[in-house]
């Protein structure tokens, strides 16, 4: 019998969660010689569907943005049970080097391959955290997925839509998105600015991480074609193949003259910059 996708999840996720909950009875031993990774990246370039895709690999621990602020609930995005504890979140704010070493990187069940979280450029900025990217730099082994959209048109108008409809994730496929019906006048210097200032920090920190193994995905790749995608970085990664399936989606199949108000306007200001090809 094959079972559809989203059983196999569940089935997958169960085996994780049973053996890391082995190991904190102290029923199964712990090891510490897994691939350490980062998913290096910005908002609304596929961090979601990437890290869902890695989740469901049952020798891959690919926690959230576990430096995402939160302080209303002090609450820190794992996307895994049982690590959201006061503590945790009192290292984290006081000693985030020892988070990551004690918390994130700590051990983990002798079938676990390799273990990651997503890092945005805008995280760990605050005056007592600046100090990790520091720290991740000296970890030599450290593998760093650099995960880039290609369209920054699209990225820009994705962001913005996230931010208006509050939206950020889509667990259905092909589900209704509420950010379906907003339209948006792009503003061109802001537009500008907002290329400028990405492309100034894909390259800020492509040197920052260049004596490490760096794999470049690009979202649109991954999305046309997630199964060779995962294989390449399950490569990279250095794990045991397995067919991966994602639990988010794309959220919004528009195309963007039917999204940007005043879309004509905006592709004839551009009509003299490197992006033009941004445009249908």
């Amino acid at each position: 019998m094959i079972l559809p996708p989203k059983n196999i999840r569940k089935l997958r996720r169960f085996g994780v969660i049973t053996s890391d909950s082995l190991l904190e009875k102290g029923l199964l031993p712990g090891i510490h010689n897994y691939q350490k990774f980062i998913i290096l990246c910005t908002a609304r370039t596929g961090s979601n569907f990437l890290c869902s895709l890695l989740q469901s690999h049952i020798r891959i621990r690919a926690f959230a943005e576990v430096f995402h602020k939160d302080s209303k609930r002090k609450r820190i995005f794992w996307d895994y049970p049982g690590y959201n504890s006061e503590e945790f979140w009192e290292m984290r704010e006081n000693n985030p080097i020892k988070f990551i070493d004690n918390i994130v990187f700590r051990d983990f069940p002798k079938s676990v391959s390799a273990v990651g979280f997503k890092l945005f450029y805008n995280h760990a900025q605050a005056e007592n955290e600046k100090c990790i990217w520091e720290h991740l730099k000296q970890i030599k082994d450290l593998k760093i997925i650099h995960l880039k959209r290609q369209n920054w048109l699209q990225q820009y108008v994705s962001l913005t839509k996230a931010r208006q409809s509050k939206q950020w994730v889509v667990k259905a496929n092909n589900s209704n998105s509420k950010g379906d019906s907003l339209r948006l006048e792009i503003d061109y210097d802001n537009c500008i600015e907002h290329f400028q200032t990405l492309q100034n920090l894909q390259r800020e920190y492509d040197n920052l991480f260049a004596g490490h193994q760096i794999l470049e995905v690009i979202y649109e790749n991954l999305a046309k074609d997630y199964i060779n995608e995962t294989k390449r970085i399950q490569n990279f990664l250095s794990v045991p193949y397995q067919k991966l399936y994602p639990s988010t989606y794309k959220q919004s199949q528009q195309p963007l003259s039917e999204i940007i108000i005043n879309y004509s306007e905006l592709k004839e200001k551009f009509q003299e910059t490197p992006w033009i090809d941004y445009f249908e």
